[in-house]
């Protein structure tokens, strides 16, 4: 599950660590699996953590230390890891958006997924170009937020912009914070390097920049969604 090519081909991902897997269960996340290292038994809460996964006769296998690792892509494994499925997204889905425009850095996309998870923006679309959400880095940075989003890949803006209002960052527009737009809205964000693509461009209605008050040249792409998504859920 290391590889695009294997999650796609079984439509399963990896999370890892007991806040994961917690984070999962809490959200009804559908885990098929979970392995863990033996000696973690004897900690009170991974043995609740095992009780609740046996309510739910999800299977848990013992795996030592070696096996764990070869399941992991982290120097330094936690132990324990479950294996999810994916669930069916859906580009029709009420609610407002995040479209995330050729973003590859998987650290800001996790971000953004648990800055929308936060602010209650349901949906998040990734568009052709974008970092893998179910990599194992993102899925690390998104920190259990994909059990609570309808998360779209491959797809391009006009596929999901039905009767929305199109909203774009950039250097230069309106301040987000007060603004009357109409929802639902779709908020797209490109990347730091090249901003947003000429696909996404010609359907941008209001272009979204957050003012300058001391120096620097930009913002990262996450720390400047994050800012925006606050100002347009503000109530």
């Amino acid at each position: 599950m290391q590889q695009k090519k294997y999650r796609q081909e079984f439509n399963q991902f990896i999370i890892e660590g007991f806040r994961a897997i917690d984070e999962a269960l809490k959200a009804n996340g559908q885990i098929t699996e979970m392995f863990i290292e033996e000696s973690l038994l004897e900690n009170s809460k991974y043995h609740q953590l095992v009780h609740l996964l046996t309510q739910r006769n999800i299977p848990i296998y013992n795996a030592s230390q070696k096996q764990i690792k070869e399941m992991s892509d982290t120097k330094t494994p936690s132990g324990i890891l479950a294996v999810c499925s994916i669930p069916k997204a859906d580009n029709k889905a009420g609610g407002n958006w995040l479209y995330l425009d050729e973003i590859s850095d998987p650290g800001n996309a996790g971000t953004l997924l648990r800055t929308a998870a936060w602010f209650n923006v349901p949906n998040v679309c990734f568009s052709k170009g974008c970092v893998d959400p179910h990599s194992p880095k993102t899925v690390r940075s998104g920190m259990g937020a994909h059990f609570y989003l309808n998360i779209l890949v491959d797809t391009n803006i006009d596929q999901i912009s039905n009767n929305s209002t199109v909203l774009g960052a950039g250097m230069e527009g309106e301040e987000p914070l007060g603004l009357e737009i109409n929802e639902p809205w779709i908020l797209a964000l490109g990347s730091e390097a090249h901003g947003l693509s000429d696909q996404i461009s010609p359907h941008i209605e209001t272009v979204i920049s957050i003012p300058k008050l001391g120096n620097g040249e930009s913002l990262n792409v996450a720390v400047a969604g994050g800012i925006i998504i606050r100002d347009l859920t503000k109530k």
